[in-house]
């Protein structure tokens, strides 16, 4: 399985998981480091990756105030990987 087809079912992952859904987040959150551990050699990516696991962790413990807020926002940042790895610039 390539990076791409990897992030499109992590993709497809964080758009049916809720705050709620603890195992989904979890699952979320090891599919997420798993890929980041694939692309050490594209350390932009990595970091990306490794910053959404940190925010769903968040999710996860109820650090924060408005987790559906940091869900969009993981889910965002898991598009913006998608296009980064199909070579789609990103748009404004």
């Amino acid at each position: 399985m390539t990076p791409q087809d990897i992030v499109h079912e992590i993709a497809r992952a964080a758009v049916l998981t809720d705050i709620a859904d603890m195992p989904g987040l979890v699952g979320l959150q090891d599919q997420l480091a798993t890929l980041a551990g694939d692309l050490i050699a594209h350390p932009a990516i990595a970091r990306e990756c490794t910053e959404c696991c940190q925010r769903i962790d968040q999710i996860i413990n109820a650090e924060i105030a408005d987790a559906e807020e940091i869900l969009a926002a993981v889910r965002n940042m898991i598009t913006d990987l998608q296009q980064h790895l199909n070579g789609t610039p990103k748009a404004d």
